[in-house]
């Protein structure tokens, strides 16, 4: 794929946004029946699996060489995936899959924020500080929802959904630093660990594995095969080709259609508040975001204030 186009940049971040927001849904369909470490164990092994057969069908994938690299990878994927994975299987246990595919979407602003920090290229400016701002008022807007329009969830799963946000910016900004591993290995090797570090976890899960039900099952291969295995290969492609930053866009995106998804296949319910607040971390994220940066266009007006702002 490396000789891909750049055309097909936006339309495959596209793709990655539509595959990722189908997740939180299959996610709401198969915890109830098998809890989150199984859940992550088995989606994450079915995921490895897939990749696994993409590298070995693959030529020219380029292995870490070092130690040193090794361990990144067997970190990244505990960071990235294995404990987002969690978080998130653990936050639809109580909030529904709409609302925490919205709370995710304050995983950019944590990306800028750590950029900051750990990248030379990347500084928080005048306008960044505005969209951060922004965006965290509307994430507290939202965890006030979890006591009220979610059932009464409490603030411990939407702080869960927004801890998974914070692990993938973090593993977002760590992949990038395995300039010399094939975006195929890392995701591969990234889901083997996942599955080998819930391992030790299954025997405190009371689950009974013929109470699963078909579309339990179906919502599992799902996950491995798309959100997990194929959909980690094009984040980490397209992680390599653009960096973090333009991947980071799948926040605008991702609640648009996990909303759509949710409504469609579980009769979710979406109050125009939680709408109203997800608009509003995504206004924050335009503010994040140089003129020149945003992947459409603008309008010479827009352009003009945004320029104005820094």
């Amino acid at each position: 794929m490396n000789s891909l186009s750049r055309i097909w940049d936006i339309p495959l971040l596209l793709l990655l946004s539509l595959i990722w927001a189908s997740a939180f849904t299959m996610i709401k369909i198969a915890v109830p029946l098998t809890g989150p470490v199984l859940l992550v164990l088995i989606r994450c092994g079915i995921g490895a699996a897939v990749m696994l057969v993409l590298v070995a069908l693959m030529r020219g994938a380029s292995w870490p060489k070092t130690w040193q690299q090794w361990l990144g990878l067997i970190g990244l994927g505990i960071i990235s995936t294995a404990v987002p994975f969690y978080l998130i299987s653990f936050a639809e246990q109580k909030i529904t899959s709409a609302m925490t595919a919205i709370l995710m979407t304050t995983g950019p602003l944590v990306a800028i924020v750590l950029a900051h920090f750990f990248t030379d290229d990347e500084k928080i400016n005048r306008g960044k500080m505005i969209g951060i701002g922004i965006g965290l008022i509307a994430a507290l807007y939202l965890l006030k929802d979890g006591f009220t329009a979610v059932g009464g969830a409490g603030i411990w799963h939407p702080l869960a959904a927004m801890g998974a946000a914070t692990c993938y910016a973090i593993g977002g900004l760590g992949a990038k630093k395995l300039v010399d591993v094939s975006a195929e290995v890392i995701a591969a090797m990234v889901l083997v660990s996942s599955a080998v570090v819930m391992l030790p976890f299954i025997p405190a899960v009371d689950i009974n594995l013929s109470m699963i039900t078909t579309d339990v099952w179906l919502a599992l291969l799902w996950l491995g095969v798309m959100p997990s295995g194929l959909a980690f290969y094009l984040r980490y492609f397209l992680i390599k080709r653009n960096g973090y930053g333009f991947v980071s866009y799948v926040g605008y995106l991702i609640p648009l259609f996990a909303i759509v998804i949710g409504m469609a296949l579980l009769d979710e319910v979406v109050t125009f508040d939680t709408v109203l607040a997800m608009m509003v971390i995504i206004l924050g994220l335009f503010f994040t975001r140089a003129a020149d940066d945003l992947p459409w266009s603008l309008t010479g007006r827009l352009r003009q204030i945004r320029n104005h702002i820094g």
